[in-house]
């Protein structure tokens, strides 16, 4: 099963955590500190790392990565989850 973690910008500030509020705003929720993030920022944590998951980077929902298939680079974005 994947870890459950969020991110989201406060400030211009990428902060990593729990999805909470704080007020009628969205909020990263960091063990310690509540941190109002831009709605829009917000993505939830895929279960992906880059690199196959070796010494990668976690990837999140929003999140744009290149990929070479047959010697073509191409952009990709990682969209959310229909329900």
């Amino acid at each position: 099963m994947r870890e459950i973690k969020f991110r989201g910008k406060h400030n211009g500030d990428w902060k990593y955590g729990l999805l909470g509020m704080s007020g009628l705003s969205p909020a990263i929720i960091d063990g310690v500190n509540v941190w109002p993030v831009d709605s829009s920022t917000v993505g939830q944590f895929t279960g992906m790392k880059t690199n196959n998951g070796v010494d990668g980077v976690d990837l999140y929902e929003g999140d744009v990565v290149t990929m070479s298939i047959e010697k073509r680079k191409r952009l990709y974005e990682i969209a959310k989850k229909k329900e």
